[in-house]
């Protein structure tokens, strides 16, 4: 899951100045010839590495504008051929400015999906796949164009409050934009960057993006006189990442391919031995945002201790009481958990066949399938559904537990995604003694939330729970910011017994 992190955190920010469609079919031709459009490309890199380029297309008629952009990042694991992520986005709103539709269209080697919304009315629906869904509220948001304009509004005012759809968030976001004239001399840095562009650059725009009640900042662009976004700089995990034009010449030069990277890997205060991660752990968890707190689970607790939190996994031993919300919430399908699908409940009929087995041994026998079925060698590229995980029998822990998690619910078993940090004593990638960002499942075995790992092996102490999810990819991008920030500062082994109920 590590490089899928950073790779998807590019794919959210870069968003933001994007472009999208019409109908569902015919997505192809809405663009109309390139001497009716306006083309500019963009090379994306990080710390100063080229790793992406960035097609955008603008194109208004007599009664709407549609902005396409097209985001294509090589990305490389160890001893593997490097493959490409390919991310579209396009947008359609009225020339008054009202938003139509928005679609995300992502495909790689392992994964290939569309998100839509589409506003009918004041009403925004949401599809993923062939399902759609409202979204919560009735919030109007603001498209390329029409942002456009309100940038040349209230540029003078020196801010701008409005709303944006958010892809990676899957909800309509409050957006703040503060606005400085570039009059002012630049740092050395920025001045080296922005060099080739200075003379038709005129505004820096700040971005801040309100989550859970506060103003959490998002990107920094750089307009020229008509507000048109030539430059954008953001940074992700203690990287920084520019997206700044790029002519033909630009365009022929060579890209490297995003390997994988340590940023969100988390020291360990000290080695953890086996028999520690057989029993149970208390971890003292530091940096993290106000506004987060980590999950009570079936095989963990937590307490607050003035700004950290502190979290106990237990191995065999229950120390959450049961879930009193009801289980059923777990057991629906969706389009990222398809459990309703025919290959799911043939897998579960062959291994279960209505055996009268406990759950636990059910989960058992679902964890030994997936663990078999998935490709040895890790895919970090996308994030497949599960039933593309299924069927192309590649990705990494997190389509591990996305299929792990369907085939529980097409079993009749309450399942929901964890996602966490997992401890390694081996090396890992020239590492030792590190969490590692990691996903798994927690099923609800009768009388408690009881977790399977298919991806690593067996559930240990290591394990310590961040979040818990239907499997959204939404939840997924949300654990970027709480990765970027949080450290681990002490791991204290605990004396543990069968059934211990701390």
């Amino acid at each position: 899951m590590r490089i899928r992190l950073l790779v998807l955190v590019l794919l959210a920010l870069v968003a933001s100045c994007a472009a999208v469609p019409p109908q569902a079919s015919g997505e192809d031709s809405i663009i109309p010839a390139a001497s009716q459009a306006t083309t500019r490309w963009q090379k994306l890199s990080v710390d100063g590495v080229p790793v992406g380029l960035r097609k955008l297309v603008s194109f208004c008629d007599d009664t709407r504008c549609t902005t396409e952009q097209t985001l294509r990042v090589q990305i490389q694991q160890p001893g593997e051929a490097a493959e490409q992520t390919e991310t579209r986005l396009r947008y359609v709103e009225a020339r008054d400015g009202r938003p139509l539709q928005a679609t995300k269209v992502q495909q790689s080697r392992a994964a290939s999906h569309r998100l839509a919304i589409e506003y009918r009315g004041q009403r925004l629906w949401l599809s993923q796949g062939q399902a759609f869904a409202p979204v919560a509220g009735q919030a109007v948001a603001q498209f390329p164009h029409q942002r456009q304009r309100l940038f040349a509004q209230h540029a003078k005012s020196g801010e701008l409050l409005t709303q944006e759809w958010s892809f990676a968030q899957q909800a309509v976001e409050a957006v703040r934009y503060r606005f400085t004239p570039l009059n002012a001399p630049l740092t050395q840095a920025l001045s080296t960057a922005l060099t080739p562009w200075l003379t038709v650059l005129r505004w820096k725009i700040s971005k801040d993006v309100q989550r859970q009640g506060a103003w959490q900042h998002s990107a920094i662009y750089y307009a020229d006189g008509d507000f048109t976004v030539l430059a954008q700089y953001s940074e992700s995990a203690g990287q920084s990442m520019w997206l700044l034009p790029c002519d033909e010449a630009c365009r022929a030069e060579p890209l490297e391919a995003m390997s994988h990277v340590y940023q969100r890997l988390l020291r360990s205060p000290y080695r953890i031995s086996d028999q520690a991660l057989n029993g149970k752990v208390r971890y003292q968890l530091r940096g993290a945002p106000s506004y987060w707190q980590p999950p009570g689970t079936g095989q963990q607790s937590v307490q607050k201790e003035a700004n950290d939190w502190l979290v106990t996994v237990c191995k065999h031993c229950e120390l959450a009481s049961p879930e009193a919300a009801p289980v059923d919430d777990y057991l629906g399908a969706s389009y990222w958990l398809p459990a309703k699908a025919s290959a799911f409940a043939a897998v579960v009929d062959e291994l279960i066949d209505q055996a009268p087995i406990a759950p636990a041994v059910k989960m058992q026998r679902l964890t030994r399938f997936v663990n078999g079925h998935m490709d040895e060698v890790a895919t970090y590229s996308g994030y497949a559904t599960a039933l593309q995980a299924m069927e192309s029998a590649q990705g990494d822990c997190t389509e591990h537990a996305l299929m792990l998690a369907a085939l529980a619910r097409a079993a009749g078993i309450p399942s929901r995604v964890v996602m966490g940090v997992a401890y390694n004593n081996e090396r890992f990638l020239g590492r030792r003694f590190v969490f590692v960002p990691h996903m798994w499942v927690e099923a609800w075995t009768g009388e408690r939330w009881e977790n399977f790992d298919s991806a690593l092996g067996p559930f240990s102490a290591g394990h310590i729970a961040l979040a818990v999810s239907h499997g959204d990819q939404a939840d997924f991008l949300a654990m970027n910011a709480l990765l970027d920030g949080l450290r681990i500062v002490s791991a204290v082994q605990l004396k543990s017994r069968v059934a211990d109920t701390e």
